[in-house]
């Protein structure tokens, strides 16, 4: 009987955890729950940015976009003009950027792989550079008083 005791007592004290131990485990557990927590809100962030924010082949950032509007430019006269002369929908479109793009001594191939707003964008930057550098910008008068 003293035996079976013996083992009783000797297994109980193998089970038993000292106090130490148990707030090392209870520790650890914390820290592995809020390490799980931390995962498990980084990737709800990250579906919901990807839920939130699809993935589109623009090249303009989403600040600019929202800054500039519906519009499609930043509303200066360069840019009214050239919405105007430019219009994507007009069966002219090629043969006015041509001959803004002549007037002004661009070569209208010079874009000819980017679409027409790419190519209406980046043609009025150039030509608020020749601004800016006192260069003269044209726009061919028939297109200007369309404008």
């Amino acid at each position: 009987m003293t035996q079976i005791r013996n083992r009783t007592q000797s297994r109980d004290r193998a089970t038993k955890l000292t106090e130490e131990e148990q707030a090392a485990i209870a520790l650890a557990l914390a820290h592995d729950e809020a390490v799980l927590e931390d995962a498990l809100r980084t990737e709800a962030k990250r579906a919901g940015e990807a839920l939130a924010k699809p993935k589109t082949k623009s090249v303009v950032p989403d600040a600019w976009k929202r800054r500039v509007g519906k519009a499609g430019n930043c509303g200066d006269q360069l840019a009214a003009t050239l919405a105007l002369a430019l219009d994507p929908e007009d069966a002219d479109w090629e043969e006015n950027w041509a001959a803004i793009c002549q007037a002004n001594g661009i070569d209208p191939t010079r874009w000819a792989e980017r679409n027409r707003g790419m190519r209406r964008m980046n043609l009025s930057n150039v030509l608020r550079g020749m601004a800016r550098r006192g260069e003269k910008v044209t726009i061919p008068s028939a297109m200007a008083e369309a404008a």
